[in-house]
């Protein structure tokens, strides 16, 4: 879902306004326990689910192999579950290490844990990490381009 924010670099003054988006990896629900990360470059921020059991995440992962074509970013950080899911037995997925690899490939960032308006962006002007948001000021109704896979 994207959202129009607004950030000020201290740095070189510079004002701006651009779009956030946020995804999903993992089913949620109002109260699954998520943990969520962003890059401070493109502002992409994810959602991951923390209370992953290996079957479920299949499950999910079978209903959602559009977002491995449609997206680098979540091809990637996906890819990194599955990997766990391939190497460590067990019913639950050990996800402590997934935290410290979440990268945004597009940006070659890794990822923040927390949000944009917690943290510094970069800003787009002088490219320094410390321009502050502002916040989310309005919801941005889009259509993604995915390509047509028939």
């Amino acid at each position: 879902m994207p959202w129009e924010f607004r950030a000020t670099c201290p740095e070189c003054s510079h004002e701006w306004e651009a779009l956030t988006y946020t995804e999903w990896i993992g089913s949620a629900t109002s109260d699954t326990p998520v943990r969520r990360f962003f890059c401070p470059d493109c502002t992409t921020h994810v959602s991951i689910a923390t209370d992953f059991d290996r079957a479920s995440f299949q499950n999910w992962l079978r209903g959602h192999q559009h977002y491995l074509t449609a997206s680098g970013f979540l091809a990637h950080n996906i890819g990194l579950i599955v990997a766990i899911c391939d190497s460590t037995p067990g019913y639950l997925l050990p996800l402590d290490t997934l935290w410290s690899q979440l990268h945004c490939p597009p940006c070659d960032t890794p990822l923040v844990e927390g949000s944009m308006d917690a943290h510094p962006v970069t800003c787009p002007n002088c490219g320094k990490c410390n321009a502050k948001s502002h916040g989310c000021h309005a919801h941005v109704s889009v259509l993604r381009d995915v390509d047509d896979q028939t």
